[in-house]
């Protein structure tokens, strides 16, 4: 009787904690649950027609059963040319009228050049400090928003010029001729040919050729480590489980992010790929840095490193003549050399291209 009822007697400081919990996970949930009504109500709240989202998935289940294009263009047959759905939790606005495409994406353009977040900005901010590759990642120029992707896409775009792209031409012939050598190899034998696998490592090919000078020849090796690292990066598809996740319920972002980074890194052997091809980047930084002379070949690396080094010329020259510019000047003028100033910048503009 005594062993009964002393195993049926809780303390009183343990009822009061799980009563506290039960209170604090009834709080977690409502405010889940009118969060997402409220976030699935906002086209609706503006008139914008669209496809009825569904609680906890959004319209993500139609895009990923149909794909894109095709749910793209029954939505637009049936509510017009301006249509508002929901990638998980996501509102995504599909614009499919030629006039205000034009002023989006030209007149307005000032307004509209942030491109979509992956993954929520609190997570990147969060994984920085754990993860390196994040860090990174975040400034690749297609992650930037406001001014900062102005100010680097200012800075990068004469780097682009004709002149400069016909001097990389001789580069590409060279990449172009070894892969059709490898075609014409496998044709004489009577080999099954994926040309889908060729194609993606004369890409890699090509890029490394024009953005620094590297000889890579992975159209012979198949087993190149960066072009896996490459690879990895690229096989996240549409209808991967941790974009579903992530898509569906951002508040968990963070673990949706911490696992593709996991995934990559179990897949890679130990290295994370955004990481691995950056130490790449590092030592031809550094070897260039070093022996200027070495490269002769116009690429995009050794024209980021020149306009580094212009810069820096620039800040000395500012310092002689910080009595006679304005104030807003010298703002203006430290806010151009920001990104000169740190090699890490050069990696994410470099990095870009491997993507």
């Amino acid at each position: 009787m005594l062993l009964s009822l002393f195993v049926g007697t809780r303390p009183v400081g343990s009822c009061a904690v799980i009563l506290h919990m039960r209170k604090a996970s009834s709080c977690i949930i409502r405010y889940e649950l009118g969060w997402r009504k409220s976030k699935l109500k906002i086209f609706e709240n503006l008139d914008i027609p669209g496809p009825t989202p569904h609680f906890l998935f959004g319209n993500i289940l139609d895009l990923n059963r149909k794909g894109p294009s095709k749910c793209h263009a029954e939505w637009i047959k049936k509510y017009g040319k301006i249509v508002g759905y929901f990638h998980g939790m996501k509102p995504v606005l599909l614009v499919a009228d030629p006039d205000l495409l034009k002023k989006i994406l030209i007149k307005d353009f000032h307004l509209f050049s942030d491109r979509p977040e992956g993954v929520p900005l609190r997570v990147h901010s969060f994984l920085d400090h754990i993860i390196p590759a994040s860090a990174i990642m975040d400034n690749i120029l297609t992650n930037l928003k406001g001014e900062k992707w102005k100010r680097v896409r200012t800075i990068l775009t004469p780097t682009f010029s004709a002149a400069k792209l016909k001097g990389m031409i001789p580069a590409v012939n060279q990449v172009c001729d070894s892969a059709l050598s490898v075609l014409e190899e496998k044709s004489q034998k009577r080999e099954i040919i994926d040309i889908y696998n060729i194609l993606q490592r004369l890409t890699l090919d090509i890029i490394c050729a024009q953005a620094f000078a590297m000889d890579m020849d992975s159209v012979h090796n198949a087993d190149d480590p960066l072009l896996k690292s490459a690879k990895i990066i690229f096989d996240l598809p549409f209808t991967s489980k941790i974009v579903f996740f992530g898509r569906c319920f951002p508040e968990f972002g963070f673990f949706a992010m911490a696992a593709n980074f996991l995934s990559m890194f179990i897949r890679n052997n130990g290295d994370i790929p955004p990481l691995k091809i950056t130490k790449v980047l590092e030592v031809l930084i550094k070897q260039r840095r070093n022996n200027p002379s070495v490269n002769e070949k116009p690429d995009l690396l050794q024209w980021l490193i020149e306009a580094r080094a212009s810069d820096d010329d620039l800040g000395k020259k500012d310092s002689y003549e910080n009595d006679t510019t304005s104030s807003e000047s010298s703002k203006f003028q430290r806010k151009r050399r920001t990104f000169k100033r740190h090699g890490d910048h050069i990696k994410c503009f470099s990095c870009i291209f491997s993507r």
